[in-house]
């Protein structure tokens, strides 16, 4: 019993040199003798991060990264010490390591001692809400050829950086046509309007304020939103006619800018004006918008006296007693010379007599 208590004292004697001089070697060495492989070279055009290109620049230097023995140091305050952009990712849910449950964890998706040239990241993103960094997977399960969606599909494979040309490079596969004419349209840019929710294949301009009708629905998306390379630029889109149709206005803006008053949009040349006043007045058929209209633009004013002589009809209708003659039509609603009861005063005495003549004519000039 006494020789096997003094083996023993003997064995955990020499296994505490050993560790001590396997420790002693980590520390002089830097940890090189116990280092499972090369590490990563780094990427061409990377950059300097921590003061060193890559992390094959540490190969020697273990307690960079790696921390003491049973010190409370965990290696991913190491790693973040030096990846200062992911640090600040962690506190922005839009970001990726925002996102993740376990995005201080470094070590949880991101390998090392694989070569110089190895994928530094293992990341299946099953489970990740994907949608909650602006782009849903929901209608991307499947490649053009079969195959089913990975991460790498659209991303860089160590720097997850988004690699926007995929998208019509992945959609020329199968619809090239209309991704040839949809980049021409729109530009590149595809993420400024799609959301990965396919939302524009079911829109309905009617659920918008400016709703198509007439030769408006045969118009494509180009014929109004021009130029657009982003979501909220649709919205700038004239809302009126003359913001579209000002050089097709054969007025010459006489009339002024509410085109709806006379045109619709089944027909622009197919003119309708609700005119109280009658168009073929004077007996020569009808007679052109500016013969009345032509003191101002627009059709709210109008003149009489183109045709009659203001002073002739001043003095006529004063030797009839009437002294307000400034609004005609509020005595000739139909432009008949007789027509309307009138009291001394030169007022009529049927109020609606006056109203039912104003139509469009306003007061004239």
């Amino acid at each position: 019993m006494r020789f096997s208590s003094s083996l023993t004292r003997w064995a955990l004697g020499a296994a505490a040199v050993a560790a001590a001089a396997v420790l002693a070697a980590w520390a002089v060495t830097g940890g090189g003798i116990l280092s499972p492989g090369r590490l990563h070279a780094g990427r061409e055009g990377g950059g300097r991060v921590g003061g060193v290109a890559s992390h094959a620049e540490l190969s020697k230097q273990c307690a960079m990264c790696h921390t003491p023995p049973l010190s409370q140091e965990r290696m991913a305050d190491r790693c973040l010490a030096c990846h200062v952009e992911v640090r600040a990712e962690l506190g922005d849910t839009t970001r990726l390591h925002g996102i993740l449950p376990n995005g201080g964890e470094c070590l949880q998706c991101h390998v090392e001692h694989r070569g110089p040239a190895a994928v530094l990241t293992d990341f299946s993103g099953e489970g990740f809400a994907h949608e909650r960094l602006g782009f849903s997977l929901a209608a991307h399960r499947e490649l053009a050829g079969g195959g089913a969606f990975t991460c790498s599909s659209c991303h860089a494979a160590e720097t997850f950086r988004f690699a926007e040309a995929r998208c019509a490079q992945c959609h020329g596969e199968y619809q090239a046509a209309f991704t040839a004419a949809h980049v021409r349209d729109w530009g590149r840019a595809c993420m400024a309007c799609h959301d990965g929710v396919d939302r524009f294949s079911a829109f309905r301009h009617d659920t918008v304020a400016f709703r198509l009708t007439g030769r408006h629905v045969p118009v494509p998306c180009t014929g109004c939103h021009t130029p657009v390379r982003e979501l909220a630029a649709f919205s700038a889109a004239p809302e009126t006619c003359i913001g579209c149709h000002r050089p097709d206005d054969a007025h010459d803006g006489r009339y002024g800018t509410d085109c709806a008053a006379c045109h619709h949009t089944g027909d622009w040349s197919d003119a309708e004006l609700d005119h109280a006043f009658p168009l073929d007045h004077g007996g020569q058929g009808v007679i052109e918008c500016r013969t009345c209209h032509q003191e101002m633009p627009g059709f709210r004013t109008y003149t009489c006296y183109a045709c009659h002589d203001a002073q002739e009809m001043r003095a006529e209708h004063l030797d009839e007693g009437i002294r307000e003659i400034r609004n005609c039509v509020g005595c000739h609603p139909t432009g008949r010379e007789r027509e309307g009861p009138f009291r001394e005063d030169g007022r009529a005495d049927q109020e609606e007599d006056r109203g039912r003549g104003r139509g469009r004519g306003g007061r004239g000039a």
